[in-house]
């Protein structure tokens, strides 16, 4: 299992330095974005608006945060751009490992060795957490280079805080996805339930702040157990946690009784 497993890392390389440089990219830009929006006014211009519009509040988070970095980045970076990009994250990662292999044979040469489909399964699953760990890692060191550039301080307290919790978020994305791959072997499956759970959780955690009757549908989003802004004020709930290892372990359970059972092409 842990040959397969230092395999499965070499081949996924290039998505790794990608994916990893890409987030770090990410990361410097938005705290070279900070002294703007410290400094922009735009809480007292939104707060100006009509009754009507300030709808528009709820959709770009808490303004007044904007002048701590702690507040600005859980607002504008962990709680809108982090849960778009885990998406497609998510959806890339958990189809290269489970369904292009088996369309591509590479499943089925794999399991005519002395392998078992237990190991297979989660071989790659400790794949799937190193790669999520390696891409969190790379988006604080680009948080810090900005930090550095732009001479602010971050609060590592908070930034470790939202930073576990990106990382618990994308193991538990990625594996769900995986496992759907795993067990149905079906491409249009696994990247059509990807699409939807990871789209539908995006866009019902951004709207449910300002539309009222998608607020009572707000949990069956996975991006509402990724509450950046409250993070940073109460720390990290272990509700959210459970939430998130049980979506793991459910969708891991499943995986294990169906691939066992199928056929691989």
């Amino acid at each position: 299992m842990f040959n397969l497993l230092r395999k499965t890392i070499y081949d996924k390389r290039v998505f790794i330095i990608g994916w990893s440089v890409g987030l770090a990219f990410l990361a410097f830009l938005m705290m070279l974005f900070f002294p703007a929006f410290q400094n922009s006014g735009l809480d007292q211009l939104l707060s100006s608006l009509p009754p009507e519009m300030q709808a528009l509040k709820g959709l770009l988070g808490d303004l007044s945060s904007l002048k701590d970095t702690s507040g600005y980045l859980a607002a504008q970076f962990f709680d809108i751009r982090v849960p778009m990009f885990l998406s497609v994250f998510s959806v890339i990662l958990a189809v290269s490992l489970s369904v292009r292999d088996e369309e591509q044979g590479y499943m089925r040469t794999l399991l005519s060795l002395p392998l078992s489909r237990i190991k297979v399964l989660f071989g790659k699953l400790l794949a799937i957490g190193i790669i999520c760990t390696a891409s969190v890692a790379a988006t604080v060191l680009g948080l810090w280079l900005g930090a550095l550039a732009v001479n602010e301080s971050l609060n590592w307290s908070n930034i470790l805080n939202l930073s576990l919790m990106m990382l618990i978020m994308s193991i538990s994305m990625t594996t769900l996805f995986y496992c759907i791959g795993m067990a149905t072997g079906k491409r249009g499956v696994t990247m059509g339930l990807g699409v939807v759970i990871g789209a539908g959780s995006f866009l019902i955690t951004t709207f449910a702040k300002a539309v009222d009757w998608l607020q009572p549908y707000e949990k069956i989003s996975l991006f509402y157990y990724f509450p950046a802004p409250e993070i940073v004020k109460n720390g990290i709930r272990l509700s959210d946690i459970i939430v998130l290892a049980a979506v793991a372990a459910i969708s891991i359970t499943v995986a294990v009784i169906l691939f066992r059972r199928r056929d691989v092409r």
